[in-house]
């Protein structure tokens, strides 16, 4: 239509800006928090979710500090700070903080998907250790079996099952530890929380001594976590659409080739992913 990109590009600001601000935030029961990497060098988005509606992305905020949540909540009439009664998080204390802050009669469900990225990676640093120790032969075999030993059992194949079982004989503290990776999983089909704290604890001891101490700090990590951990027992909330969400941001960011523009690319966002795609434009 020759048109000019950099009037393309003001035109569709615009239209962006103008629609973001004629649309108010839904309610929302349930919320998942996330960040994405946008740029190298660890730069981030704090990225917040809806986990009750089809309203998907609900907010954009550069970097993963507490300010940058606050400034979602901020955003919020008292109303809609109210109807929030479960938030579904990482491991990341900046966003603890805010929500305790912001939400304190809310309830903290930790990711099970990130619970289990914590969890392999105890796996994976035995494994390291072990390649370390092994002879030639031996250091070979094992490094190769990163994804065998970090893949969910129901999911592996026959070749799969036959280096575990060569694992067994080869090095049995690495095929340990697989096991118990795979035993945790009993924990997210525990029903209640009690029942859910005695599972962990039985499990914790049921570690062989030669491998506990690499997996102690994921036990130190639920002991000072363990009411958001138990949660998910109660709520059954995961960030799992969070994850598909940021597959769709990562395919937007490469039809672009990148954005020059922060407040941009966030527009953009919310309007390919979010609660403003549910809306028609303003003009």
């Amino acid at each position: 239509m020759r048109v000019n990109w950099k009037r393309a590009y003001k035109t569709d600001v615009t239209t962006l800006e103008q629609l973001k601000s004629a649309t108010p935030l839904p309610t929302m029961y349930a919320i998942g928090i996330d960040e994405i990497s946008f740029e190298k060098y660890h730069k981030y988005f704090t990225i917040v979710y809806d986990l009750t509606n089809i309203n998907g992305v609900l907010y954009v905020s550069k970097d993963r500090a507490a300010a940058s949540l606050d400034k979602f909540f901020n955003e919020l009439s008292p109303q809609q700070l109210q109807a929030i009664k479960v938030v579904c998080m990482d491991f990341w204390d900046p966003y603890i903080k805010s929500v305790n802050h912001n939400l304190n009669h809310a309830t903290i469900v930790f990711d099970r998907y990130h619970l289990k990225k914590h969890l392999n990676d105890c796996i994976d640093n035995l494994r390291r250790a072990m390649v370390n120790q092994a002879d030639n032969e031996q250091k070979v075999y094992i490094k190769n079996k990163r994804w065998v030993l970090l893949k969910n059992q129901v999911n592996h194949n026959e070749q799969d099952k036959q280096a575990l079982e060569q694992l067994k004989h080869i090095n049995n503290p690495l095929y340990e530890a697989y096991l118990l990776k795979e035993q945790f999983d009993e924990f997210f089909d525990c029903l209640h929380k009690k029942s859910g704290r005695k599972f962990i604890k039985n499990w914790y001891q049921s570690i062989p001594k030669i491998i506990k101490s690499y997996f102690e700090p994921f036990y130190n990590m639920i002991m000072r976590y363990l009411d958001g951990v138990l949660a998910y027992l109660e709520y059954r909330y995961t960030n799992a659409v969070a994850e598909g969400l940021n597959n769709k941001i990562k395919v937007l960011k490469r039809m672009a080739y990148g954005y020059r523009n922060e407040q941009y690319f966030q527009l953009k966002i919310l309007r390919r992913c979010g609660y403003l795609r549910t809306v028609q434009p303003v003009f």
